[in-house]
């Protein structure tokens, strides 16, 4: 009766365990994880994290919508940890939420950031503050040419200065030429002529207030360039009485990026374009001490089809900014832009953000482990039940080899006569058969 149970109820009792812990307890589940964003300033009385919610099931990973709610604690003592601000919100895009944090006190060198999903805990991790980002001087005027004249006798020097440093196509930007030259009798500038290739030009300013120094006089020019083409240049002619000089230039775009409007110090509104259709435009504003605001802002194509949409700026403090805008959530600096609020003010050298944490593969490793320990009993079982079902054949097959002797021996058979038949071939097979079927329900108890 026991060498039937083990024979025939062991196993189908082991492929019975396998197949409901597959099924129930050691399934995959869905894990939701998150990601965190920053730029967290040392001393910052306000800090800025873009959380990105992500589910992962069979291998798949999505965008992940809902309530989010975010802590920063500050341990003051070993044994003590304060809350310096808290968020409670919701996902607006793809799984993203913009939490934006007032500290209680300045941001110490090193806190601790909790992220909450449906009241779940998602993501525990500490964090290490940044020290002031470095400010930048006004972008200089830098010279493209310096043109000797026919006997050597005088140059003219063309210098440009593109105030917001970048141009994207489609939209307009300010650009500033300087002309130098030798002063003549009358002290009059050279001409100036612009043309340009791929590029829209607006009407051509000045010469402003020309500055004389010595034998050098110097005037400013302005005009508007509108980018047209994936490449686009200036040729700029400057006449100086009966000697003409020239030069080409190549201008700096950025191709396919966000514009923003130069007037959002002025109006409190940030003006955003594009010249493709793109769902949002993810805002990062940067001071000296880190990201302080951030948004995500929904997109609308216009009658030309550029995307375009706004947004409503908080009180801006009295310093440097810069607003970085992309148009993915992690801004990676190949595909963002940085612009500085004030073109013509102190500046901050470009600072993009920061992917501080990254809490699905912690999260996908702790759900594997999990599903190992619900399906570790049932995997022991099926070898334990292997090993029973191998032990039983051994000792029936010892019991029929003893049946076959004895009867031999009531029949006269004596000596050599008795056939020890050892092992036969089948049994051998059928050993090895079960063995790899053993080896087969266990791999699934794993790995399904």
């Amino acid at each position: 009766m026991l060498e039937r149970l083990v024979l025939y109820g062991l196993p189908a009792l082991s492929g019975l365990a396998i197949a409901l812990v597959v099924a129930g307890p050691g399934t995959e589940r869905s894990i939701v994880a998150a990601r965190l964003y920053g730029v967290p300033g040392m001393g910052a009385d306000t800090v800025a994290l873009r959380v990105e919610l992500l589910e992962h099931y069979g291998g798949l990973v999505l965008p992940k919508a809902g309530e989010v709610e975010v802590a920063v604690h500050s341990r003051e003592h070993a044994e003590r940890e304060s809350t310096l601000a808290s968020w409670r919100g919701a996902t607006v895009a793809d799984g993203i939420a913009e939490a934006a944090l007032a500290l209680t006190s300045p941001m110490p060198a090193r806190v601790a950031v909790e992220v909450r999903h449906e009241g779940k805990l998602v993501l525990a991790h500490e964090l290490s503050a940044h020290l002031p980002l470095t400010k930048a001087k006004t972008p200089e005027f830098v010279g493209l040419a310096a043109i000797e004249g026919a006997n050597g006798d005088g140059s003219v020097a063309i210098r440009l200065r593109l105030p917001r440093s970048v141009l994207v196509p489609e939209f307009p930007e300010q650009l500033e030429l300087m002309v130098e030259s030798n002063a003549n009798d009358r002290r009059e500038p050279p001409r100036l002529a612009v043309r340009a290739l791929g590029a829209d030009l607006g009407k051509l300013v000045g010469p402003t207030a020309t500055v004389c120094r010595a034998a050098r006089c110097s005037s400013g020019w302005k005009v508007e360039v509108t980018a047209r083409a994936p490449t686009a240049e200036l040729s700029l002619e400057a006449t100086d009485g009966q000697r003409t000089h020239s030069t080409t230039l190549t201008l700096p775009l950025a191709q396919g990026a966000i514009w923003v409007a130069p007037d959002a110090r002025e109006t409190g509104l940030l003006k955003l374009r594009a010249a493709s259709p793109k769902p949002y435009a993810c805002v990062s504003l940067l001071s000296q001490n880190g990201r302080i605001f951030g948004a995500i802002v929904p997109l609308e194509a216009d009658a030309q089809g550029h995307a375009e949409g706004s947004l409503a700026l908080p009180e801006l403090p009295d310093e440097p900014l810069l607003v970085v805008v992309a148009s993915d959530a992690r801004e990676p600096p190949a595909h963002a832009v940085a612009w500085p609020l004030d073109a013509h003010g102190e500046r901050l050298e470009p600072a993009f953000l920061e992917q501080l944490f990254d809490g699905l593969p912690g999260a996908i490793a702790t759900e594997q482990s999990r599903m190992r320990r619900a399906r570790l009993p049932a995997v022991l079982g099926v070898i334990t039940t292997a090993v029973a079902v191998m032990l039983a054949l051994m000792s029936r097959k010892r019991r029929d080899q003893a049946d076959i002797e004895a009867r031999l021996t009531e029949a006269g058979a004596v000596g050599t006569a008795i056939a020890h038949a050892p092992l036969g071939n089948w049994t051998f097979v059928l050993l090895i058969a079960l063995a790899v079927a053993f080896a087969a329900l266990a791999l699934v108890g794993v790995y399904v």
